[in-house]
């Protein structure tokens, strides 16, 4: 865990000041400034546009009575891919276009939930109630008698 913060933290902004120092040496700084300040607006337009349309997908599936798993998980790439977008740098800039891409954001759904899906599978069987499975045998289940747990005699009198 602490590898992944440094790499977030440290190593991902250290490689996103190399290129833009690297870029400003051929295109000149304003020029690059103005390509930042350009792309973090675009990228927050596409952002907000693809956000309100997963937005309305995300409450006819649900007035549907369908589960919208599938718009809740664009509406959380779209929001990742706004933060990108916003952030300065060129990595950041790629990765959030990329995931504005619907084709590109299917395939990223796509390896997230087979990654996911090896992660989960795991921890989901100490909620599997033991009558379900197969590994536990169960004698006899807990029962409550609720006319005896409601009895006269364990009741105060007024």
């Amino acid at each position: 865990m602490l590898a992944r913060l440094a790499l977030l933290f440290v190593v991902v902004p250290a490689v996103e000041l190399a290129l833009l120092y690297w870029l400003a040496g051929y295109i000149g700084v304003w020029t690059e400034i103005a390509l930042i300040v350009a792309t973090g607006m675009a990228g927050a337009a596409l952002a907000k546009y693809q956000g309100a349309a997963t937005w309305r997908r995300l409450r006819a599936d649900a007035a549907a009575g369908k589960m919208p798993a599938d718009a809740a998980i664009d509406g959380v790439l779209i929001l990742i891919a706004g933060a990108f977008l916003l952030t300065p740098g060129l990595l950041t800039d790629v990765a959030g276009f990329s995931l504005l891409i619907p084709g590109l954001r299917r395939q990223i759904k796509r390896l997230a939930a087979g990654y996911l899906r090896g992660r989960v599978s795991m921890s989901v069987a100490s909620f599997v109630p033991p009558q379900s499975r197969p590994d536990v045998v169960v004698v006899e289940p807990n029962r409550i008698d609720a006319d005896s747990a409601d009895d006269d005699k364990t009741r105060p009198e007024t």
